[in-house]
């Protein structure tokens, strides 16, 4: 049977403390290994009483955002897939691949470049273009 901990006279299963004033949780979901994490809650009855009844959630939220950071660190840079994509370009020939290379050094790489693809929103690309057009001030067949 699992440990009981106990805070203010009432027995909880998942939510405990650790002599701090944060509640932490314990316990293990499916196809997870067993985790010990801080919920950076404060530590009351509320609080473990609350993480107690939602530590299934709690968990697997603390998964997903771990997933998430592990897969994002896995994807390339706008920069990154610029370069590969105009090296595997065949079929331009060279003068194109010159000025591609160009707008994009000038324009694509400074805007963009230390981005994920997963970043760039419509906002982003609406304020792209206008920066092109007013700052930069291209015409509308350039951009």
């Amino acid at each position: 049977m699992a440990k009981l901990f106990e805070y203010k006279e009432k027995k909880y299963k998942y939510a405990y403390h650790r002599g701090g004033n944060t509640v932490w949780l314990r316990g293990q979901i499916k196809d997870h290994k067993f985790l010990r994490i801080s919920t950076g809650k404060k530590l009351s009855v509320a609080n473990m009483n609350f993480v107690e009844k939602n530590w299934e959630k709690l968990l697997q939220e603390h998964w997903n955002k771990k997933d998430n950071k592990e897969n994002r660190a896995k994807q390339l840079t706008i920069a990154q897939l610029v370069e590969s994509a105009l090296e595997v370009n065949e079929t331009a020939n060279k003068g194109s691949k010159k000025k591609y290379r160009i707008i994009f050094n000038n324009h694509i790489i400074p805007a963009f470049g230390d981005m994920l693809p997963d970043d760039i929103t419509a906002g982003v690309l609406r304020k792209f273009q206008v920066d092109l057009r007013v700052k930069k001030k291209l015409s509308k067949k350039r951009y």
